[in-house]
C-alpha cells in the first residue's frame, strides 16, 4: 500500500466520522428547537392567562365598587331609619310620661263617665290604661 492510498483511506474514515458526528449534532439541535417551541407555547399560554387574570381583576374592582356604593346607600338609609325610630321612641316616652302625669293628677278626681257607644263594639277591658302604661314602660 502506498502512502497516498493510506492518506485517502484516513481522509475517508475521517469524513465518515464527521458525517456521523453531524447527524448526532443535527438530532440534538432539532431536540433543542422543539424544546424551544414547547417553551414558546408555554410562554404564550402564560401570557394569555395573565391577560385574562388582569381583565378579571378589573371586573372584580368594578363589582367591588358597585357593591360598596350599594352598601353605602343601604347604610345611609338604615341610619336615617334608626334616627327616625329614635325620634318616635322619644315621642312615645314623652307621651307615656304625660299619661302617667295626667293619671296621677286625676287619681283624686271622680272618674268621668264615658259616652255610650251607638253601635255595638268590642268590649274594651277596664284596665286598658294600666296595660298601656305597662306596655310603654316595657318598650323603654
Amino acid at each position: 500500500m502506498s502512502v497516498g492510498m493510506i492518506l485517502e483511506i484516513l481522509v475517508a474514515v475521517l469524513l465518515v466520522v464527521t458525517v456521523v458526528y453531524c447527524a448526532i449534532l443535527d438530532r440534538r439541535l432539532n431536540a433543542l428547537r422543539s424544546g424551544q417551541d414547547g417553551l414558546k407555547a408555554i410562554i404564550e399560554g402564560l401570557d394569555g392567562a395573565t391577560k385574562r387574570a388582569q381583565a378579571s381583576i378589573g371586573e372584580l374592582r368594578g363589582a367591588a365598587e358597585a357593591t360598596g356604593l350599594a352598601l353605602t346607600a343601604h347604610t345611609a338609609k338604615g341610619r336615617a331609619l334608626a334616627d327616625e325610630l329614635q325620634i318616635m321612641i322619644e315621642a312615645g316616652n314623652a307621651l307615656a310620661d304625660r299619661l302617667e302625669g295626667s293619671r296621677a293628677a286625676t287619681a283624686g278626681a271622680p272618674p268621668r263617665e264615658m259616652p255610650k257607644p251607638q253601635a255595638p263594639r268590642a268590649k274594651i277591658p277596664e284596665d286598658w290604661e294600666d296595660n298601656l302604661m305597662k306596655a310603654l314602660r316595657e318598650a323603654r
